[in-house]
């Protein structure tokens, strides 16, 4: 278990947000999918960052095999799908 910090904006270039629409949130992992709050806008992407390692996906149900993996303390950018919200489960 642990805090994966997670930001959805628009990327204006390589790893930077647009601060105008940029969002932030705190999201408990586990072993089992934990889903955020943020949902993303058309060409958005999310940014996830954690102490420890772990899978992510836009949208809910993300799994050890389809997620994609984030190594732990380096930010990870996944491209987002209008209307989900980032998904995360522990890395085992």
């Amino acid at each position: 278990m642990a805090t994966a910090y997670v930001t959805i904006g628009t990327v204006v270039t390589r790893d930077i947000f647009n601060g105008i629409d940029a969002r932030s949130e705190a999201v408990t992992t586990s072993g089992a999918a934990a889903n955020g709050g943020i949902v993303a806008r058309v060409g958005q992407a999310a940014q996830v960052l954690c102490a420890t390692h772990v899978y992510a996906k836009s949208g809910p149900g993300v799994t050890l095999t389809n997620g994609i993996y984030c190594p732990a303390n380096v930010p990870t950018f996944i491209a987002m799908t209008e209307g989900q919200a980032i998904s995360l489960i522990d890395a085992v």
